[in-house]
C-alpha cells in the first residue's frame, strides 16, 4: 500500500468516525432534553485465558465501567475499560480480546496459516512498533482501554413490546498506548442492529455490529463484523431469574487469522429492584478466541423517572 492510499484511506476512516461521533453527539441531546430519564450503571468484570495462535497463553481481566441514559426510545452511553493482563499480545477490538501481537503485530502479519507464532520478547524491547518477537507471559500490567460512546434507538415491532429492534451507532475513541497492546491506536466506528423477542417464559435476541477499523502500526486489519444470538428461560416463571445460551462470532481480523467464535451460557438474576447481576461462562471454538472466559456484571438504575 503506497503512502497516498494509505492516506486516502486513514482520512475516509477519520471522516467517518467524525461523522459517527457527530451523530452520537446529536442524539445524546434527545435524552438530556427529556423529562423521562432513567441512568444505569453498569459494569463487568472478566477473566479470560488462551494460548490463540502463540506458543504460550495469556491471562486477561477486562473491567468494564459504564454509564446509559435512557429516555423514551433512545438510548446513549459511554464505557471505559481497565485491561488488566500479562502480555501485549491481545488487543481490545469491539469489546472482543484479539490476537493482534500488539507492539509485535509484524510477528502476525508474517504468520503462515495454522502456524504458532513464538513468544519470546521482552517488554523493554517492544516499545517501538516494528519488532517481529511478541512479548513472552510476564508480570500482570494495568492498562486503560480505549472509550466507547454509543447511542441507540428501540423499536417496538409488535403489541405489548414482545418484540423489539434497536439501532445504533458506536465510536471508540484512542486513548490506550498502541505499545501496550491493548488499544490499535486509532478511532474505529460502527452501526448495528439488535432484535429481541420475548415470550411468558422464553425470550431470544441477536446483534449484529459492523465495525469500521484503522489499521495498527504493523498490521492492516480488515473491517470487523460481530454476531451474536443468545436463547434464554425463566427459571422461576416471574423473570426474575433466567438462563441464557449464546453464541458469538466475528469475521477474520485479518486473512490468516480464522474468525473467532465462542458457545457461553449466564445466569441472570434480579437481586433487587433495578438491581441486577449476571454470571456467565464461554469456551472458544477457534484459535482467535480465548480458551475460556468467566465474567461476573451488575446493573444498578440510579434514578428514573415516577
Amino acid at each position: 500500500m503506497n503512502g497516498s492510499t494509505s492516506g486516502t484511506r486513514v482520512g475516509r476512516r477519520t471522516w467517518r468516525s467524525a461523522r459517527v461521533i457527530g451523530a452520537i453527539v446529536a442524539i445524546a441531546v434527545v435524552p438530556a432534553t427529556s423529562d423521562a430519564q432513567q441512568i444505569d450503571y453498569n459494569s463487568s468484570v472478566t477473566a479470560s485465558r488462551g494460548t490463540f495462535v502463540f506458543s504460550e497463553a495469556t491471562t486477561s481481566w477486562a473491567f468494564d465501567q459504564g454509564l446509559t441514559v435512557h429516555a423514551s426510545r433512545w438510548r446513549f452511553g459511554a464505557s471505559v475499560p481497565l485491561i488488566f493482563q500479562n502480555s501485549s499480545a491481545l488487543t481490545y477490538i469491539g469489546g472482543i480480546p484479539l490476537p493482534t501481537g500488539g507492539p509485535g503485530a509484524a510477528a502476525v502479519r508474517g504468520r503462515t496459516t495454522g502456524t504458532t507464532v513464538p513468544m519470546r520478547g521482552r517488554r523493554d524491547t517492544l516499545a517501538a512498533p516494528g519488532s517481529a518477537l511478541v512479548e513472552s507471559p510476564g508480570a500482570m500490567s494495568l492498562e486503560v482501554g480505549d472509550p466507547v460512546v454509543h447511542a441507540a434507538w428501540n423499536v417496538a415491532l409488535a403489541d405489548r413490546s414482545r418484540v423489539r429492534m434497536g439501532v445504533k451507532a458506536l465510536a471508540k475513541i484512542p486513548v490506550a498506548d498502541p505499545s501496550s497492546g491493548v488499544g490499535t491506536g486509532e478511532f474505529d466506528s460502527g452501526v448495528g442492529v439488535d432484535v429481541s423477542v420475548i415470550t411468558a417464559r422464553a425470550f431470544f435476541y441477536a446483534d449484529a455490529t459492523h465495525w469500521w477499523l484503522g489499521d495498527m502500526p504493523d498490521l492492516p486489519l480488515g473491517d470487523l463484523t460481530t454476531v451474536a444470538m443468545g436463547l434464554g428461560r425463566s427459571l422461576d416463571g416471574r423473570g426474575r431469574v433466567s438462563a441464557l445460551a449464546t453464541i458469538t462470532a466475528a469475521t477474520a481480523l485479518v486473512d490468516n487469522l480464522d474468525p473467532p467464535v465462542a458457545l457461553g451460557l449466564s445466569l441472570g438474576i434480579a437481586v433487587a429492584e433495578r438491581r441486577y447481576v449476571t454470571l456467565s461462562g464461554a469456551a472458544g471454538l477457534t484459535e482467535s478466541a480465548p480458551d475460556w472466559a468467566v465474567s461476573v456484571g451488575w446493573r444498578v438504575s440510579l434514578t428514573r423517572s415516577p
